[in-house]
């Protein structure tokens, strides 16, 4: 029987929910018993809004009362728009972040938001409201828990009728907080000598994003965010592989940066997942190379049959004929329709029931298949 979208879970049902990508990508996962968290924001595409709010809306879940928890695994801008409305709309959650996101540059950095330019201004702006917001709650002395993370933190750790909820994030290692701090630095002087123009350059390699580890009871999740592979051995998934216990492994996945093979290695399938789990990403349509690429897909299947997408890494466009449209093109100026781009990836698992996850794709999400 097909999946309803507007079907709520019950209280004894597990629930990972991936959206993208509108622009970016978000995820709303239930905890069990009501409780809910959610992970990184994007805006829906046909209402401009947080696609995280869209869909708790549409369910019938009060995210003012059931959100317990916003986690911002980066401040990049595909992961972070919309999420000051999110914190907003959930006046009793707990905003979690990275570590490195609490570093003096990196504040300064925010502080500068509103005057800079480039893909990145964005992502500071938002994080700019994020902290008014924590100011404001602590002014009307409201629940205004901010909290940042690195590898090896407990956020949560909850026993409820014999149903153990453990949330760990995994980094950022000492050595990637480290090399964050610097570079945050070295960044802001540059910013402010004028070389960028006003512009944050990107910020490469990522090692300051938040990896997820969720065990909600027999059921563990690992959300890869946007961590990526380093050659040391004390930095990004080799840091966060040296350090996970035998036992740990997930039977579902969120794929880490978009399925690009900088964000993979086969010992993320081999020792930190159970063979053949159900693993999710979001696409990156906005790259002039978009991901993930054939070669991706081609290796992401080699280590699950189970993959989706929430959406293709490219659509094609449609050209329109109106005649203010032609006038244009005759002005050598193209223009297309836009198509939906936005998908929505589920995964949902009973307390104590079936053995497998129950995958069900809305919009534009798929199953990944290998490409000839």
């Amino acid at each position: 029987m097909a999946e309803n979208l507007r079907n709520c879970p019950s209280e004894n049902e597990l629930e990972v929910s991936l959206f993208g990508p509108g622009y970016g990508e978000s995820m709303v996962v239930h905890l069990g018993f009501n409780r809910w968290m959610v992970v990184d924001s994007c805006l829906d595409r046909d209402t401009g809004r947080a696609s995280a709010l869209v869909y708790l809306e549409e369910i019938g879940v009060d995210p003012g009362s059931c959100v317990e928890m916003v986690v911002c695994t980066h401040w990049h801008d595909d992961h972070i728009r919309g999420i000051s409305s999110i914190l907003s709309a959930c006046p009793n959650a707990r905003f979690v972040c990275s570590t490195s996101l609490k570093e003096s540059a990196f504040l300064e950095l925010v502080a500068l938001g509103e005057t800079i330019r480039g893909s990145h201004g964005g992502g500071l702006n938002e994080f700019g409201k994020i902290f008014q917001q924590i100011k404001l709650r602590r002014q009307r002395q409201q629940p205004a828990a901010l909290e940042t993370c690195y590898a090896g933190t407990v956020i949560l750790d909850q026993v409820k009728d014999d149903f153990r909820l453990i949330i760990e994030s995994l980094s950022p290692s000492d050595t990637d907080h480290k090399r964050m701090a610097r570079t945050f630095a070295e960044k802001k002087d540059q910013l402010l000598s004028g070389e960028f123009k006003r512009a944050v350059p990107s910020i490469h390699p990522n090692l300051g994003s938040i990896v997820l580890r969720l065990q909600l009871g027999e059921q563990t999740i690992l959300l890869g965010a946007d961590m990526e592979v380093r050659k040391s051995p004390e930095s990004g998934w080799n840091a966060i592989l040296k350090n996970s216990p035998p036992g740990t492994e997930a039977n579902l996945y969120k794929i880490a940066h978009h399925g690009s093979e900088n964000g993979d290695t086969p010992e993320i399938w081999s020792k930190l997942l159970v063979p053949n789990c159900p693993a999710f990403l979001a696409p990156n349509q906005r790259l002039s190379n978009p991901l993930p690429r054939p070669l991706d897909v081609q290796r992401i299947l080699s280590c699950t049959v189970n993959a989706f997408a929430c959406a293709p890494s490219t659509l094609k466009r449609k050209r329109l004929e109106q005649p203010t449209d032609r006038t244009l093109r005759n002005r050598g100026i193209s223009v297309y329709e836009a198509p939906s781009s936005q998908g929505h990836l589920r995964a949902r698992h009973a307390i104590g029931g079936e053995d497998t996850w129950r995958i069900a794709t809305f919009g534009r999400a798929f199953k990944l298949v290998e490409q000839n």
